[in-house]
């Protein structure tokens, strides 16, 4: 039983440094076909051609003589559209803070209302009801889509807690999290599909921006549901700014193919929050991953020599016990 009991920390740090080693090999795996890069390529090609021609025949569709600039009426709410060719709206400024990638800030061209006030959705006192379906138009097309005003989910991460000793843990809380809408990334359809007007934002990836309104934390994920079934019921009061943001967008804009080109698993490299393919993020460089490769090789080695120790430990623990069996008598002289 002592035996057992001395090569349990063997066992422990030998797993420790098993599992530190294989993260190792995978990290520098992945460094060396660097995923990154693959991504970066295939935005700078989008945004080549965009640079090339497509911005070009995208301004000219709406320059002088061209179509006029259309109106967006959502939910009642008239936004008057205007041609932007700069600003972080128009150049799809990504979140992504490295400078691998190519950007077109200056050859943007886009249609955008920003910051226009909507509070009109929203009498400010009153409770908030939901409109499940805001209607938008988009200049004399006979196409209306609905869209959600507010939404509440039920979503479950992690939160920092204290523990019983003096370090903070890490547990699962589930929260009301009521998203209010806050803008549209529409796009034109394609020339190809013969037909004016806008693809369906609700069949877009990425195209309705919400903010979170409120976030209220439960322990229990029922809990949360309730929450958000109170608000569906009732309606929920608080200020609202009001601010809604809508972009019209080439179907050739980067942009717009961003997240057919974004892994359907990215995180927002800065916060570790996963976003998915809105993301707007190419993933870590080959030279953050080889550092937490480091940093896993490192530890497996510390590990190893930690088994190592106990390893070392046992045996002169063992070698004691044999002199002992040997000569019981030797403890007593």
């Amino acid at each position: 039983m002592g035996a057992i009991g001395a090569s349990i920390p063997i066992v422990f740090f030998g797993t420790l440094a098993a599992i530190c080693l294989w993260s190792y090999t995978e990290q520098a795996h992945t460094a060396h076909k660097d995923p990154r890069g693959d991504l970066v390529k295939q935005y700078n090609t989008a945004v080549q051609r965009w640079r090339e021609d497509e911005k070009r025949v995208y301004e000219a569709k709406y320059a002088d003589g061209g179509n006029a600039i259309p109106t967006v009426v959502l939910g009642g709410i008239d936004f008057p559209l205007e041609a932007a060719t700069s600003g972080p709206l128009a150049g799809g400024n990504l979140k992504d803070d490295q400078d691998d990638y190519l950007t077109y800030g200056d050859k943007a061209f886009a249609l955008q209302a920003v910051n226009v006030d909507a509070r009109a959705w929203f009498p400010e006192g009153q409770p908030i009801q939901n409109p499940k379906n805001i209607s938008l138009v988009v200049g004399e097309g006979e196409e209306e889509f609905h869209l959600q005003a507010w939404k509440c989910e039920p979503i479950t991460r992690k939160v920092s807690i204290r523990g019983g000793g003096k370090d903070n843990k890490l547990v699962d809380r589930t929260f009301a999290t009521l998203s209010v809408l806050s803008g549209l990334n529409l796009v034109e359809k394609s020339a190809a599909k013969g037909a004016a007007g806008i693809e369906d934002p609700n069949e877009m990836l990425c195209a309705i921006d919400y903010y979170v309104k409120d976030d209220v934390k439960f322990k229990k994920e029922s809990d949360a549901i309730k929450e958000c079934a109170k608000w569906e019921e009732e309606g929920f009061l608080g200020e609202w700014s009001g601010d809604v943001t809508i972009v019209i967008r080439s179907p050739e804009d980067p942009f717009v193919q961003l997240p057919d080109i974004i892994p359907e698993d990215a995180v927002d490299t800065n916060t570790g929050v996963f976003l998915g393919q809105c993301a707007q993020d190419f993933g870590p460089t080959p030279d953050e991953i080889r550092a937490a490769a480091w940093f896993a090789l490192i530890a497996g080695i510390i590990f190893i020599l930690c088994g190592g120790c106990c390893a070392m430990d046992e045996m002169r623990g063992g070698e004691e016990r044999s002199k002992f069996s040997m000569n019981p008598l030797a403890s007593k002289s």
